[in-house]
């Protein structure tokens, strides 16, 4: 009995002790938690602090605070006005100013057409007037005065075509036309007509024989051709120009692998027709419009991209050159030189 007394009286005793250090720890535990409250408290109201300090400094530093006064407010009320006004104004202006600006640019436009076409009216004059002295020194000037109307007419017309675009070569009137290889201005259109002058030519030459006056002509005209092809070839080669397929640059010159200038088709075509213009001409006018011909392949030859129009008013100043010279008195060269095995004038054979 008095065994389980000191056991319980133990036992008592070890409880109020285990039951005091729960007391105690639990009185730990809450003053823990409540510094630990009061820090994060602390901690809050100064990050809020920070940040109010912050906010306040940054609108400060954006917009600073002003005092307004009431007369402060009627001149901001006045400036707002003129502002109004101002702007007002301006979008008045700018509305009157577009339309003005519409109707100037045609005539901006109008007046640079108008001085190119002067230039180049300018440059046809002076075509004109040294293929005039040229002419005086041989012979009347009413056998010539419709090729060198002729000449300055295409002249004009290359240069009214070159007017409306930015252009540069040698004249300032080289630029690519519009390609266009179809209907009239196709590739074969062309090569019919070249063949069918050169055979016609040809031909003549071999049928009439060089004694009467169209067999000379058409002797004369195949002399023409066969220099002036020769000489355009050579210039080829000399120059090494650019064609418009090659390059949209009118300015490459001396590129060693080009061959544009001058044109060699436009150069044989009017050599062709220029000595029938000088000799049949004056008597019968209808025989002009065969320059419609080198005329036709100058235009066909720039809208194939082929040439450049300094290259085909260079091909017809040729061969209208070499036509004009070889159209001469006495025998035609190239029939002169020709033996005698071989039988020309084959309608007096029959």
């Amino acid at each position: 009995m008095e065994r389980k007394r000191d056991a319980h009286r133990h036992g008592a005793e070890h409880g109020e002790q285990h039951g005091g250090r729960r007391a105690v720890l639990h009185d730990a535990d809450a003053r823990m938690h409540v510094r630990m409250q009061v820090i994060d408290q602390v901690l809050e109201r100064r990050v809020e602090q920070l940040r109010r300090q912050d906010r306040e400094a940054r609108e400060q530093h954006e917009r600073p605070p002003q005092r307004f006064r009431p007369q402060d407010r009627e001149c901001d009320h006045d400036g707002d006005e003129r502002g109004s006004l101002e702007l007002q104004a301006v979008l008045r202006a700018e509305a009157e100013r577009q339309p003005l600006e519409r109707e100037a640019e045609p005539r901006a436009e109008g007046s640079i057409l108008a001085e190119r076409c002067a230039r180049g009216i300018d440059r046809a004059r002076r075509l004109g007037r040294v293929l005039r002295i040229v002419n005086h020194s041989a012979r009347p000037v009413n056998a010539a005065r419709a090729p060198l109307a002729l000449a300055a007419l295409l002249v004009c017309l290359v240069c009214s075509i070159s007017t409306a675009q930015a252009a540069g070569g040698p004249l300032g009137i080289d630029y690519r036309l519009h390609y266009d290889d179809s209907g009239i201005w196709s590739r074969s259109n062309q090569l019919i007509v070249l063949y069918g002058m050169m055979g016609t030519v040809g031909g003549g030459a071999l049928w009439e024989g060089g004694e009467d006056r169209l067999g000379k002509t058409f002797w004369q005209s195949l002399d023409a051709t066969v220099a002036s092809g020769l000489a355009s070839t050579a210039l080829k080669y000399v120059f090494s120009r650019e064609r418009p397929r090659q390059t949209s640059d009118p300015n490459k010159w001396f590129t060693g692998h080009g061959q544009s200038f001058p044109s060699g088709e436009v150069t044989v075509t009017s050599a062709m027709v220029t000595p029938f213009v000088l000799e049949y001409g004056p008597d019968h006018p209808a025989v002009y419009a065969l320059e419609a011909l080198p005329v036709y392949d100058a235009l066909a030859r720039m809208k194939t991209w082929g040439h450049w129009q300094t290259d085909v008013l260079a091909g017809f100043a040729l061969g209208f050159a070499g036509g004009y010279f070889l159209h001469r008195p006495g025998s035609p060269f190239v029939w002169s030189i020709m033996p005698h095995g071989i039988k020309v004038g084959l309608k007096m054979e029959l």
